[in-house]
């Protein structure tokens, strides 16, 4: 997930990911932070420190563009099914 002051919407949208219907040993969540000026890379990392294990956050010193940062986020995952979310969406459960 690129991110870049995001912090009014960031936790929002990492709950509904904790949430969604998938297994929890398979779920791995990467925010890579464009140089984030406001307190998004501080609300990451509560929830890195508080789910640990499911959560990498890259930072990056100057922000490189979305397309930059899916780039440097896809050479850290490990899983087999790679999903991409914006930090303002909201995953929502099937019925």
């Amino acid at each position: 997930m690129p991110t870049k002051d995001e912090e009014v919407v960031i936790a929002r949208c990492l709950n509904s990911l904790l949430d969604l219907d998938y297994p929890k040993d398979k779920l791995e969540i990467i925010v890579v932070d464009g140089n984030s000026t406001d307190n998004t890379c501080k609300v990451c990392s509560d929830f890195q420190r508080n789910i640990p294990g499911r959560f990498k956050i890259i930072n990056e010193k100057q922000s490189n563009g979305k397309p930059a940062a899916l780039n440097l986020a896809l050479t850290y995952t490990t899983g087999e099914i790679v999903g991409v979310f914006d930090a303002d969406s909201v995953q929502k459960k099937m019925c």
